[in-house]
């Protein structure tokens, strides 16, 4: 009886195509593209993640500004001398949202205040501000527009004092900015 493999060692290894390491290097190659993928969208979450955290950091101090500044208007409180307020006071600047003082930056620098009292942490700069006392007729107001409080006015006859609070928060980078923008009625 005669044996089915061959004589010598090298008879065998002649006998060999490599068809095994081709498939293994391709296999090696798949798994390398996609741990590449996978770092790669790693990297990417973290970036995402990283701006959302500087853009709720501005937003946070654009609240704080904005609390800070109405606390100066609140109704339960004496009015203060317009001098101290936090955001400082300006007229009504009767302004449309195209020419509003948040869309023109030397008109923001200039009438804004920075709110340095806050100390705040991890911003690249301190808040500002700014406070308008609106003036408007509010009976007809009310009656053109349907408003609840120009309506209220009109009943009782009371006047009621109307500001416009407007604050800007900056993330951990300059780049990163929120305003808020609030109306507040004393």
């Amino acid at each position: 009886m005669k044996p089915n493999f061959p004589k010598s060692p090298s008879a065998f290894y002649s006998q060999q195509k490599g068809m095994v390491l081709i498939v293994g290097l391709v296999m090696v190659l798949l798994l390398t593209i996609i741990g590449l993928a996978a770092v790669r969208g790693s990297g990417m979450q973290e970036i995402m993640a990283s701006n959302m955290r500087d853009k709720n950091i501005a937003f946070q101090a654009a609240e704080s500004a904005l609390r800070v500044c109405e606390r100066d208007i609140t109704p339960s409180q004496p009015l203060p001398d317009p001098a101290n307020f936090a955001c400082g006071l300006t007229g009504d600047l009767n302004s449309t949202p195209l020419t509003s003082v948040i869309n023109n930056e030397a008109g923001w620098l200039a009438l804004s205040l920075p709110l340095n009292t806050m100390a705040l942490v991890n911003v690249a700069s301190q808040p500002r501000g700014v406070m308008e006392k609106l003036y408007f007729d509010r009976v007809s107001y009310g009656a053109m527009h349907g408003s609840s409080i120009g309506v209220q006015a009109a009943r009782n006859q009371i006047d009621y004092d109307t500001y416009r609070v407007t604050t800007q928060g900056v993330g951990a980078a300059n780049t990163t900015q929120a305003v808020l923008q609030t109306t507040y009625t004393r």
